[in-house]
């Protein structure tokens, strides 16, 4: 993974909402959260920036590249 790649969380993040959280009013999170570009890295994390706005930083272990940047 790198800079300017597309990204979505990993199968393994994305149900980890569902197993850990069960909250009615809780939002989806994976449906806010479907598609973001990396937009910088540290040697442990990667800042994504979400459809939805949101910039986060996650783990490589957490995302699976949908589309390679150039």
């Amino acid at each position: 993974m790198k800079i300017g790649d597309l990204v979505r969380w990993s199968e393994t993040n994305a149900l980890w909402p569902h197993i850990h959280l069960h909250h009615e009013d809780d939002h989806d999170l994976c449906d806010v959260r479907q598609r973001g570009i990396i937009l910088d890295k540290n040697p442990k994390f990667f800042f994504v920036f979400w459809e939805n706005g949101e910039c986060v930083a996650n783990c490589s272990s957490d995302l699976e590249v949908v589309s390679e940047g150039r």
